[in-house]
């Protein structure tokens, strides 16, 4: 079974586990459906970091390709939140979502935030692990299968094990009748 690899800062650092519950998809039908920006992105970098009651982290995400999108949907990169954050003491994070770090490649199923007035914010959020897939070797893989410690023995309902991106990206556009 694949093994994700920590990066050496994770390994020197305590791991606090914070609690977060998600809408999940019954499959990635549903979750093609649910969202409107559907890519294949790159961690570029950390934009900010929030550490207060709820620690939060913004991303910079590369977009490689753009698999399904709004039409008024322009842009090179992405900003993403995730509920987690990283001190200089310790890591805050979501177990069964780990915190994204600079240099993954990923399938992102992504949703813009809204703000009280209900305009959209210009950060989108993944909705957890089931709008998260990381690429290894030109494979897609979900966090059940990367991070199999942290699941107790459950799985993802959209569970994806080594599938070629390539294949994942002509599901998910077959899906999306065709794609955008």
């Amino acid at each position: 079974m694949l093994s994700h690899q920590l990066s050496p800062s994770f390994e020197q650092k305590d791991v606090e586990y914070i609690e977060a519950q998600w809408k999940g998809y019954s499959n990635v039908t549903e979750a093609v459906n649910s969202v409107k920006l559907i890519i294949v992105g790159e961690v570029s970098s950390i934009v900010k970091v929030g550490t207060g009651r709820i620690p939060s982290t913004r991303f910079e995400v590369k977009i490689l390709e753009i698999i399904k999108k709004p039409a008024e949907f322009t842009g090179e990169t992405v900003i993403v939140a995730q509920l987690g954050a990283e001190t200089e003491t310790k890591i805050m994070e979501v177990k069964i979502n780990p915190l994204l770090k600079v240099g993954e490649k990923l399938v992102l199923f992504l949703n813009p935030g809204i703000d009280r007035e209900g305009s959209e914010t210009g950060v989108y959020g993944f909705g957890g692990p089931w709008g998260r897939y990381n690429i290894v070797d030109d494979e897609v893989y979900s966090l059940d299968v990367l991070y199999a410690e942290r699941y107790d023995g459950g799985v993802l309902d959209t569970r994806v094990d080594g599938l070629e991106l390539e294949r994942f990206i002509e599901q998910i556009k077959e899906i999306d009748n065709g794609g955008s």
